[in-house]
């Protein structure tokens, strides 16, 4: 397991939650996690702290990459930004999505492209699957922008819907085929 997924809060009270994080991290033997920051930007101070003190709970070279989805402070690319900058001396990264849209590449890119670190790619939908095409615009850019760090594929359909775990799995290796095909391709 390279990275586990974190759902643990950047709220003080959260402290248990963050130190069980840091035992599956242990237990895994993982390279890093993703973890959101709060929610409320008037207590991104405190969300900075609190990921500076759990930083410590993991081994040295520990990679804690960032989601910046909404409903989170690091949403806004500005606050992102600047919480990446207060965060030197930790391996700190921010995850950015495959989004279709040059604009926020461009945006997020120029603000804090050293800290764009992962790619969450959701090729795959119940409404509609990105073609190649897209796929490979979407590379084209993350290199443009500088963009070398690493992928996985999220794969979220199946959780909030009727969609089949068999129908969630092929959409899955579907993606990772063609993010794989549009990777070597250069």
């Amino acid at each position: 397991v390279s990275l586990i997924n974190s759902y643990a809060s950047c709220e003080p009270e959260g402290l248990e939650g963050r130190k069980q994080t840091a035992e599956l991290a242990s237990f895994f033997a993982a390279d890093g996690m993703k973890f959101n920051f709060g929610k409320v930007p008037e207590r991104q101070d405190i969300y900075i702290a609190v990921v500076r003190e759990w930083s410590k709970l993991f081994k040295p070279g520990f990679r804690m990459i960032s989601e910046n989805h909404r409903g989170t402070t690091t949403a806004d690319a500005k606050i992102a930004a600047s919480a990446y900058g207060q965060l030197v001396g930790i391996n700190v990264g921010g995850i950015i999505h495959f989004d279709n849209d040059e604009e926020i590449y461009r945006e997020r890119f120029g603000l804090y492209g050293k800290y764009l670190t992962h790619i969450h790619c959701k090729l795959s939908s119940e409404e509609s699957m990105m073609s190649e095409d897209e796929v490979r615009r979407n590379v084209a850019w993350l290199r443009e922008f500088g963009f070398s760090g690493t992928y996985t594929i999220e794969f979220t359909e199946g959780v909030r819907s009727d969609l089949s775990i068999e129908g969630l799995y092929r959409n899955a290796v579907r993606d990772f085929n063609l993010l794989r095909k549009c990777l070597a391709s250069g």
